[in-house]
């Protein structure tokens, strides 16, 4: 199998009104392993979580409007073709952009705007890996790498700092035809 997942973290807005802006609202069942379709989680550092086990979730988000006085990362991941992204959106624009599709080439990497000072290191260690090793496509976790490193969240390792059960499902709040309008 293989995930098929997406999501984006708000800092500077408090988790009801992302919920807000996305349509949303929490059931108030939690979970210890992200399960259900949506979920929310209040990470450490402030950042707000919304996770769904869906590929093009946070892309189809309405980034400009969450980013507005806030900071947004994102972060997809498709291992069925082994494409992953990361992007940072402030203000209502994106900074940064970050992606890797092994369908365009085994060392594809489109890495675009003000990229955090983290990039460099581990875009570096992961083709290091690669060159090295070569029996795994490590470029796909230099996405999903940035992205931990600037929330400290990955999608299949433990978050240090959450409560057991951190993820509550989320429901939306308005008709499918409503939501983001």
């Amino acid at each position: 199998m293989g995930y098929s997942l997406s999501w984006l973290a708000v800092r500077g807005k408090d988790a009801a009104t992302v919920r807000n802006a996305l349509g949303l609202r929490d059931t108030g069942e939690r979970e210890e392993i992200p399960d259900s379709p949506l979920l929310g989680a209040d990470l450490p550092g402030g950042w707000y979580l919304v996770f769904a086990n869906r590929c093009d979730f946070a892309d189809s988000a309405p980034l400009a409007k969450l980013s507005s006085a806030a900071d947004v990362v994102t972060c997809s991941v498709e291992e069925h073709v082994m494409y992953s992204s990361a992007a940072s959106w402030n203000n209502g624009r994106q900074v940064w952009s970050v992606i890797h599709d092994a369908q365009q080439g085994a060392g594809h990497l489109d890495a675009v705007g003000e990229l955090p000072p983290g990039f460099g290191p581990i875009r570096d260690r992961l083709w290091e890996e690669q060159a090295a090793r070569g029996d795994a496509d490590y470029l796909f976790d230099i996405p999903v790498e940035l992205a931990k490193a600037l929330i400290g969240f990955r999608h299949d390792q433990d978050t240090p700092g959450t409560p057991p059960a951190p993820f509550t499902r989320l429901a939306s709040a308005k008709k499918w035809w409503q939501i983001w309008k």
